[in-house]
């Protein structure tokens, strides 16, 4: 992929935020810029150069407001991409994405699982996670990521390709499990855990290899940071944050055999 037609994806990424941001604002939405968004917005004032997605956050009962929201408010040259509105969409350990219509990408886990073969949407895209509140025992939040790890395996059922033989086995058992009973159990272990607004939030428990965990004052009240030029969320406390995510060394670039993107390939139509 040419350097020049990245930089353009960027630029309709940044758009879709921009909408994000004043859907959030107008509706009274706490959000906040996460991951390799956060950190490009530290380090590079922008995006991470080699970088070709846009993650954001926001509590459970905001993402939950949110969707709700975009049914009637979100302009509609984009589609709010879940496992509701697109029944082929088959990234449900990421709940939601926000796409651009009249743009593609191709993405290299689509390729190698094979599911880019799905019809769902595939526009460019803001990738926006819930958060739910977790226990202080190290212990009962290792007891809730458990799940998450049940809602791979059951959204890795239609992977055509696998990463080794253990993997393939497991999540084949669990073609035959119903997805009508994962996602009722999900939903009574969300209303089970954010039921009291404790002190540490983390990841949704549908959302695996993210057992990273923040105490909630170091989030709220929220600050801004500069992206690209525009003002957006961001937790209070960026530094801390952002060390918990990538270490203390989090500012230093890696070497270039690690800047890697997801995408194979992109494509904007006009």
């Amino acid at each position: 992929m040419k350097n020049n037609n990245l930089r353009n994806a960027q630029y309709l990424m940044l758009d879709i935020l921009i909408e994000i941001d004043r859907i959030c604002k107008k509706n009274n939405i706490p959000y906040w810029l996460d991951a390799g968004t956060l950190l490009g917005a530290v380090r590079h004032k922008g995006f991470i150069p080699w970088d070709d997605d846009i993650d954001i956050c926001m509590l459970r009962a905001d993402y939950f407001r949110f969707l709700d929201v975009c049914k009637y408010d979100l302009n509609s040259e984009y589609f709010c991409q879940t496992s509701d509105t697109d029944i082929e969409y088959p990234k449900r350990t990421i709940p939601c994405k926000i796409r651009k219509s009249k743009s593609y990408i191709s993405e290299a886990e689509d390729v190698f699982y094979g599911t880019d073969k799905l019809d769902f949407h595939k526009g460019l895209y803001v990738d926006v996670f819930p958060m739910d509140y977790y226990g202080k025992s190290s212990f009962f939040r290792k007891k809730q990521r458990v799940f998450s790890v049940i809602y791979y395996l059951k959204t890795a059922s239609i992977f055509i390709n696998h990463k080794n033989l253990l993997r393939k086995i497991l999540s084949k058992l669990f073609y035959y499990i119903p997805w009508s009973i994962i996602e009722n159990i999900k939903n009574k272990l969300i209303n089970k855990y954010n039921r009291v607004n404790d002190e540490i939030i983390g990841y949704g428990i549908e959302i695996p290899n993210c057992n990273y965990f923040h105490k909630k004052n170091n989030i709220f009240p929220l600050s801004t940071v500069l992206f690209e030029g525009f003002e957006f969320s961001a937790p209070k406390n960026t530094h801390e944050y952002l060390t918990i995510l990538y270490g203390e060394n989090y500012m230093e670039l890696p070497p270039v055999d690690k800047r890697r993107s997801h995408t194979v390939s992109i494509e904007i139509y006009e």
